[in-house]
């Protein structure tokens, strides 16, 4: 099943144009009086990836295009919607506990993502929340902060940010970097923290923690028993080492960038070094009370203020100077 990017450009563009303060606000709420039937997740919308294609395919006052590859090697004409993941374990009882991979629109990359070589797999790239402030997270933060009203006000403002356009990013599907940031590794009070996040990614390109990043570590299982491949529109794959074809494709996708901050300028729009250094050096610390919490909120207000106001700058760019 697929989706077609231009009608992903339309609502986005809908979106912006209807919206006050539009990247602050949960995207869901453009929808709360349609009759939709939704087959997505929020950060992988319609919306979403109409926001995705408008901002890494944006160009500066140079014609350099933000993100290159993006284009370059990947098919941004059409979304792909499989209907279930691929799984390492076929009948098997815990292939039912597994979670379905119905609401996850993604692009294919065009070829096997080494084409030089021909090896490798088709690479997927999907829709993330950066910094994930759910419900279910909600109650942990809640634990510590207790009583503290102001800090329940943060978290609550926080809440509201989940799911809006500064809080969206693009993230590899392919290979299980998502599940990396999701793991317990990523925040070992069960957070899912994006400043951890960023700190096994610095390990990566510092060339000391690729099996973390590789899902080795994190994950703690041996990676032929991962039960998490590819998704191809439903097909069971049957072979137990699959996921092993896929670490070359996701080292060559993070190999294309030149270290953390090239990553994250490209990725999450941060091109300012020190505040890339602020987030991985929080993210090597623990959240053990509510000073901690109330510190990671305001770095959360922080990420998306910077984020807003580079959107709003390529969404309406100043007139380039007459020659």
């Amino acid at each position: 099943m697929t989706k077609k990017m231009s009608d992903c450009k339309e609502q986005y563009e809908k979106f912006i144009d209807e919206t006050p303060n539009c990247w602050a606000v949960d995207v869901s709420k453009a929808y709360e009086k349609k009759e939709v039937e939704r087959d997505w997740d929020w950060d992988s919308s319609p919306i979403a990836w109409g926001h995705f294609e408008k901002i890494y395919t944006s160009k500066n006052n140079k014609g350099e295009v933000h993100w290159s590859l993006l284009r370059e090697h990947f098919n941004l004409d059409d979304l792909v919607v499989p209907k279930a993941r691929c799984f390492s374990y076929i009948d098997n009882e815990k292939l039912k506990k597994c979670r379905q991979f119905e609401c996850r629109p993604l692009i294919c990359s065009k070829d096997c993502y080494k084409p030089e070589t021909k090896e490798g797999c088709v690479f997927h790239l999907g829709g993330d929340c950066d910094f994930n402030f759910n419900q279910k997270k909600k109650k942990l933060f809640e634990k510590f902060l207790q009583d503290d009203e102001i800090g329940k006000a943060l978290l609550e403002l926080c809440l509201e940010r989940h799911h809006s356009l500064a809080n969206f990013s693009i993230i590899p599907t392919t290979g299980g970097l998502q599940c990396v940031k999701g793991s317990k590794e990523c925040g070992c009070e069960g957070l899912d923290r994006f400043d951890r996040f960023l700190t096994i990614l610095n390990k990566y390109y510092l060339d000391k923690g690729k099996d973390a990043i590789l899902g080795i570590e994190v994950i703690g299982r041996k990676l032929e028993e991962i039960p998490i491949c590819i998704p191809n529109g439903g097909v069971k794959v049957e072979n137990l080492n699959c996921r092993t074809c896929n670490i070359p494709c996701l080292e060559a996708f993070l190999d294309s960038f030149d270290g953390i901050y090239d990553y994250c300028e490209k990725i999450y729009f941060i091109s300012n070094k020190g505040l890339v250094n602020y987030l991985v050096k929080s993210g090597a610390e623990p959240i053990k009370n509510k000073e901690d919490v109330i510190a990671y909120m305001h770095l959360a207000l922080h990420y998306w203020q910077v984020r807003e106001t580079k959107f709003q700058q390529l969404h309406n760019p100043p007139p380039t100077p007459a020659k």
